[in-house]
């Protein structure tokens, strides 16, 4: 609960402007009930299921403490699957404040066999306190890579060759978020005077209706890191890898209408980025999304440095 002081105006419009004269009122704000949020998301990753459920409380009036929870997940057969709890750090990058109630879970194994590619589940999410939250998911349907072979689990690109990476469509997808992870690049660039921070690279690519089935490697991704001082990194890739060492993995990810309504960005938020949710109850809400990934690795090297993962790639300008 907090105190404010309100401005009671005595006059029209004219003497406020003038005078901007105005009486002290004493006015009580309540503070917003806690909300319970689930976040799930279920993934088929290159043909292995699993998922992970992050169960947390805004902060408000009501808050009981923890978020625990029971979460299933149920098909349309009615076969189920229980998450099991496991530590916080398994959900979350860094450290958790231990102020703060969140609780993840984990389904894995042949625990996780009812997700599969064009299944529909449901979600519920039964908390220790409160009423349950429920909500649906259409996991996206199968594909394969096209370039490279689907067979390479990893190929090798020349310096300065582009790459188009294709695949086949995913029936109910709504986007494809193709995101490669590059080791090696701090070096590689160091002789060209491109500055790289240390460690690993990732950068991301957006394909955004279930048609676009292509991506650039590495020329098109980058497109959510252009605002965060990367802009001479990704200028460079424009062509191509350079000699050096650089290896790396791209994994194409299509999303099914869940994952985009909940991540979706739009044009101008203050607030932060608008978010759908997917998972519905009283005083609760949350997101149930799917995705389906296919991923390739890749080294940059010589002609006789393994297999190539496109016959003639495309030099880079």
């Amino acid at each position: 609960m907090r105190r404010s002081r309100k401005c009671t105006h005595r006059a029209g419009l004219l003497s406020v402007l003038i005078l901007a004269g105005c009486e002290l009122e004493e006015v009580t704000i309540l503070d917003p009930p806690s909300t319970l949020v689930a976040e799930v998301y279920l993934r088929v990753n290159d043909g292995v299921p699993d998922a992970v459920a992050l169960v947390h409380r805004s902060r408000g009036t009501g808050n009981s403490g923890n978020a625990e929870a029971i979460v299933e997940l149920k098909d349309a057969e009615g076969r189920s699957a229980r998450f099991r709890a496991v530590d916080a750090s398994s959900c979350m990058e860094g450290a958790v404040p231990r102020s703060f109630p969140l609780a993840c879970y984990r389904l894995s194994g042949k625990t996780a066999e009812l997700i599969q590619p064009g299944a529909r589940l449901e979600v519920v999410v039964t908390p220790t306190s409160g009423s349950v939250l429920r909500g649906e998911t259409q996991v996206p349907g199968d594909f394969q890579l096209r370039v490279p072979d689907p067979l390479l689990p990893t190929c090798r690109l020349s310096p300065g060759e582009l790459l188009d990476v294709r695949w086949s469509r995913a029936r109910g997808a709504w986007a494809y978020v193709p995101e490669v992870i590059i080791l090696g690049l701090k070096e590689a660039f160091a002789p060209l005077g491109v500055e790289v921070y240390p460690g690993p690279v990732a950068l991301q690519g957006l394909s955004v209706s279930e048609a676009d089935t292509s991506v650039v490697l590495p020329a098109g991704f980058g497109v959510f890191n252009r605002f965060q001082g990367d802009q001479g990194l990704l200028l460079a890739l424009r062509d191509g890898f350079p000699p050096g060492g650089v290896r790396g993995r791209v994994t194409v990810s299509a999303w099914d209408r869940n994952a985009v309504n909940w991540n979706r960005v739009g044009g101008f938020n203050p607030s932060g980025a608008p978010r759908s949710p997917s998972l519905w109850g009283e005083g609760g809400t949350g997101v149930v999304a799917s995705v389906v990934n296919r991923s390739f690795g890749f080294h940059v090297g010589s002609p006789d440095g393994g297999t190539p993962c496109a016959p003639g790639g495309t030099p880079g300008r």
